[in-house]
């Protein structure tokens, strides 16, 4: 049992350093075999005291070497291969590392680099935390003035040309710190949209039919259709759309006449009479009238009759 706990750890050989230094330029984390080897190196072996089986496995003196020389230098073998991916390994990334920015003296960069330099340090989103004076000297020495002479400022600023916001439900937010947000955004159903900044709730939109809904009625067209038809039936219900003469009675005006005036047919007219001739033949006597009335129609009266006051 102590004779394994001091086995060599597996040999590291020339095919598997290059298989390790090819597969990417990240550097490789240790395996568990190699950590074992430099654990043992550095706290098993023990070259100033005697062998021990049970007290000092790990020693040197006393025939110890017998024991651990050969495991001791495979394990310095897989350390020193694994020392050398990771020297590889590091060259290789430095190659492909931005260059260093600097805020006191000026430094050369390529195109590409400033470009990557921007992106790293934050400067298009306007965010880092440095003083005004150090991000305008990083951008002298960057020599980025005219790559972002184009930027919009996050304060401040006027574009001159047009802003495409190309996302799925990418929306324009107007916040307000003393009311409500607004949220202007585009709509999977061609439609424009204003709602509230957390898109629950729609105030109005737009559709590239020219529709217009509103929170209020719905769809807008719709709504002054619906209010038109209805004032337009009120009106037509209200308004008379026909009218008759209908027939009311005869009165016979020789009966229980006395000399006084008689109206037993109000708000009629008298369309017809009866009479007779006197004995002589000179005068005609009147004996009855008949009455029709005038009578209207709308449709929230009904028929109805106009009457004198």
């Amino acid at each position: 049992m102590l004779i394994a706990a001091a086995e060599p750890a597996p040999h590291v050989d020339a095919e598997h350093r290059h298989r390790v230094c090819c597969e990417g330029i990240a550097l490789m984390a240790l395996s568990d075999a190699v950590k074992a080897a430099i654990s043992r190196l550095r706290t098993f072996y023990e070259g100033t005291k005697p062998y021990n089986a049970a007290t000092n496995p790990g020693g040197l003196q006393n025939d110890g070497h017998r024991v651990n020389f050969v495991p001791a230098l495979q394990d310095v073998g897989a350390v020193v291969a694994a020392a050398a991916d990771l020297v590889d390994q590091a060259a290789a990334n430095a190659a492909n590392s931005p260059k260093a920015l600097r805020v006191d003296s000026a430094q050369s960069f390529a195109t590409s680099e400033i470009a990557q330099a921007l992106i790293n340090i934050g400067l298009l989103a306007d965010s880092l935390p440095i003083t005004a004076a150090q991000k305008n000297k990083i951008l002298a020495n960057l020599g980025a003035a005219a790559i972002l002479a184009a930027a919009v400022q996050k304060t401040g600023d006027t574009m001159s040309g047009s802003l495409s916001i190309a996302t799925a439900g990418g929306g324009l937010r107007l916040a307000n710190t003393n009311a409500s947000d607004w949220l202007l955004r585009g709509l999977t159903t061609n439609r424009l949209q204003f709602c509230d900044g957390a898109a629950t709730v729609e105030y109005f939109s737009f559709g590239v039919d020219g529709s217009i809904s509103t929170r209020q009625v719905g769809d807008l067209a719709t709504y002054i259709n619906n209010v038109g038809t209805n004032n337009q039936n009120a009106a037509v219900n209200r308004s008379i759309t026909s009218v008759r003469m209908v027939y009311v009675g005869d009165q016979d005006i020789t009966v229980g006449y006395n000399g006084g005036m008689r109206e037993d047919y109000g708000a009629s007219f008298v369309t017809g009479r009866s009479s007779i001739t006197s004995g002589d033949g000179n005068d005609i006597i009147l004996r009855a009238m008949r009455y029709r009335q005038l009578q209207m129609y709308t449709v929230n009266s009904g028929w109805f009759a106009s009457y004198y006051t």
